[in-house]
């Protein structure tokens, strides 16, 4: 039986739980570092600086989908 209805559980299915703390980590809200802000952590301030990166090495800076984004507008 489980605590939160009552009811038994079906055949097959198992009851477990999950440590709270680990529960935390995981679903803890994270604070989002803007994509400007990672730039000018790595002395990155006007638009041809970031015309001169790699499509490579803005993704490593930013993230995927920013990086691919920045590259795109600063290269057009």
């Amino acid at each position: 039986m489980t605590k939160e209805s009552g009811k038994p559980l079906a055949k097959g299915i198992k009851s477990w739980t999950y440590p709270v703390a680990e529960f935390s980590k995981m679903y803890a809200p994270h604070e989002k570092v803007h994509p400007a802000d990672k730039l000018r952590g790595h002395g990155i301030e006007k638009v041809g600086e970031v015309a001169a990166l790699t499509r490579t090495e803005l993704i490593s800076m930013l993230g995927r989908a920013a990086g691919r984004h920045l590259h795109a507008l600063a290269r057009n």
